[in-house]
């Protein structure tokens, strides 16, 4: 049972980490560096 779910992690982890490191990572650095630049300029 264990062994026939370990190929399903290692696909969706093999999926997941370059959508989080391309996509999400930058997407949330930008909200934070926008909301942070919009404070002090206030």
């Amino acid at each position: 049972m264990i062994i026939t779910c370990v190929p399903f992690a290692l696909v969706g982890g093999m999926i997941t980490a370059p959508l989080l490191s391309l996509f999400i990572i930058p997407a949330a650095y930008k909200l934070m560096w926008l909301r942070r630049h919009r404070r002090l300029a206030a």
